[in-house]
């Protein structure tokens, strides 16, 4: 019988109270592995471990979709079904161009590589919401460091390596490589430390192709998390406020075995149950 369409009933006699004289306002509370203290420091709390559920996920955002509007049907709200469809269908759209717009950016950006515009592969690594990015900076500035050294523009070099590159030196995975870069202010070629240097052309290629295949990594994953969504079965939603409300009553302390109607879903479910001494003194007034 569905939960929010009848009354429920609860757990055995053995559940409705504590065996300890305490009062329900000091009960410690535990809901699956999470528990909660109520006492003259407030209420401490931990919540229990659950389900990875990534809400960004659009799959997820394209479900939980289809849930309303199936919702909205099945109560006649026809006007309202149609209008929130129409408005996420344009939103459709410009989750596309959007995606299609970084696609052509990331192009773009590869060929400045190539080119040694530095202002516009900068600037877009500083915007870009990808991680990877914020590393590949390093090497952005690294590759530009070098072609001074390569130039032998020392004093550009020098000051471009304590202004851009020395932030980095605590943060980069190999340490050893900031002192290397250092040390090439006292050398005559980039050679001399890096014996596969084979110019700046070269290097400029091996950078842009890096910076594709980080790019190549982020589609992937997008592509991984927008896996097509699954067919919502009708009054789903209803099922999964029923699964939750369930789940609440399984993972209560006190399970009174009265029955008990489900009357807001605007907060978790509160099982009333009524303290041992209190239990002796009205023994009827137990649930």
């Amino acid at each position: 019988m569905p939960i929010l369409q009848a009354s429920l009933s609860f757990g055995s006699a053995d559940s409705v109270h504590d065996h300890s004289p305490v009062s329900s306002s000091m009960a410690v509370e535990s809901r699956g592995q999470g528990t909660a203290r109520t006492g003259f420091l407030g209420t401490l709390s931990k919540k229990p471990d659950r389900v990875v559920l990534n809400p960004k996920n659009p799959a997820i955002k394209e479900e939980i979709l289809k849930m309303i509007v199936s919702y909205l049907q099945d109560e006649g709200y026809n006007a309202s079904s149609m209008l929130l469809q129409d408005e996420a269908n344009v939103r459709r759209v410009e989750i596309k161009k959007d995606e299609q717009d970084r696609r052509q950016k990331g192009k773009n950006v590869k060929k400045a590589i190539v080119d040694g515009d530095w202002a516009e592969v900068e600037k877009f690594l500083n915007k870009s919401p990808i991680k990877s990015m914020k590393s590949f900076l390093f090497y952005v500035y690294k590759q530009q460091y070098l072609e001074l050294i390569d130039r032998q523009e020392f004093q550009k070099a020098f000051t471009y390596l304590t202004k851009k590159l020395k932030p980095f030196e605590g943060q980069h995975s190999q340490p050893e490589e900031f002192k290397n870069l250092c040390y090439l202010l006292t050398c005559k070629s980039i050679a001399d430390v890096d014996k596969e240097w084979d110019g700046i052309g070269a290097a400029r290629a091996r950078l842009a192709a890096m910076f594709a295949s980080l790019m190549a990594d982020s589609e992937l994953t997008d592509l991984s998390e927008d896996l097509a969504p699954q067919e919502v079965p009708p009054g789903r939603l209803l099922e999964l406020l029923e699964q939750a409300v369930e789940f609440q009553i399984a993972s209560a302390r006190h399970r009174p075995r009265a029955l008990q109607s489900v009357t807001t879903l605007a907060r978790d479910l509160d099982l009333f149950a009524m303290p041992n001494a209190l239990a002796a003194v009205y023994p009827r007034a137990v649930p």
